[in-house]
Parts: C-alpha cells; structure tokens; sequence
C-alpha cells in the first residue's frame, strides 16, 4: 500500500509539471531540487517539487520540522541592497506577458523560502522551476547555464523574489511582476499563475 501511495504522489506530481509553461519561450519545466535537513544533524535529503509540497513531506516525516527550522527571520524584508542593484532587474510584464501578481503573496512565500535550511539545485541548464506558487502568486527560478547549478541558500531565491516584489509595483503597489537576472547565470521570474 505504501508503494502504491508514493507511485500516485510521483504520477501527480509528473502530471503537474508537464502541465506547467515556463515563463521563459525554449526552457523546460523542471521540479525543483531541494536538498534539506529533515533532522537535526542529520544528513541532508534529496526532494523535488515547489515549496508547498515539500513542505508536506519534510512535515509527514518530521512533524516538529516547523518548530525546529522555521524562517530564522522575525520580519519580511524589503528593498534593494546595494548589491542587488548592480544585477539586472526588468519590471513589467515584457515580452512574455506575465500577470500583475499579489506583492503581499510574493513576500510570504519568500518569508517561508528563508526558512528552509539546504540548497537549492537545478537540473541542467536551459530549465526552470516553480519554487513556490499560492494564491496565484508564483516565484520561478531559472537556470541560464548549460550545467547544473546549486545556490548555497534558499535566501538567494527568497531575496530575489523580494527584490521584484518591492521594486517592480504597478500603480498603487499592491502588485507586482518582473524577473532579476542574477551573477552566475541564473534568475527569478515573479508572475500571476494558477497554483
């Protein structure tokens, strides 16, 4: 029965890739790779999916998870550091159209991105994988590199998706869209989207 239950989660969520579009034209659609410590001191585990899924793993297998790694952050952030105003920052739907999307959402997922302790890891260049997605509000990562790439932090994503989410506002800043390009080859796309 077991078994069962992991090939149906595997099935569901191979069936909710495909049928997700990238936000860039030519990339691929990738779970995300998170490597995460489930366990205090204990190895670090391989997961794939968005954030919300994860989460429900990593909290079925250890229930305190919450309690023991929540955000180490006591407050939302917001606003450019000075170095992120030296990476490439587009607002706007550009050329691909994406939807106004909930700042106030955006800086949640983030809050929540900034409490998990791993890395995050691309599969392979050319992809690109929703992070996190609630409310239709989504945070996409995309890797531009030919190769795989790990962050050091789920920070780095969190930052980025704040950066857009306060520096990119339409008219009357409760909404926001636009993608960071960042160092390294790689970026992060805040965009409207059915989750």
């Amino acid at each position: 029965m077991p078994i069962l239950k992991i090939f149906t989660a595997v099935l569901l969520s191979a069936c909710q890739v495909l049928a997700l579009e990238a936000p860039i034209d030519g990339y691929k659609v990738v779970d995300m790779g998170w490597n995460i410590e489930v366990h205090p001191g204990e190895p670090y585990k391989r997961f794939t999916g968005s954030l919300n899924e994860i989460h429900a793993r990593v909290t079925e297998l250890n229930p305190r998870w919450d309690e023991q790694y929540g955000s180490r952050s006591t407050q939302k952030r917001g606003g450019a550091t000075t170095l992120q105003k030296r990476d490439n920052l587009i607002c706007g739907p550009g050329p691909f159209n994406w939807g106004w999307t909930g700042v106030s959402w955006v800086q949640t997922n983030a809050y929540y991105l900034r409490g998990v302790k791993g890395q995050p890891r691309s599969i392979g260049g050319g992809n690109c994988a929703r992070v996190a997605c609630a409310m239709d509000s989504a945070i996409w990562w995309c890797n531009d590199n030919r190769d795989s790439i790990v962050l050091d932090s789920f920070t780095q994503i969190a930052d980025c998706a704040d950066n857009i989410a306060t520096s990119c506002q339409g008219e009357g800043g409760y909404q926001a869209v636009g993608q960071l390009f960042k160092d390294g080859g790689w970026n992060v796309v805040v965009k409207d989207e059915s989750c």
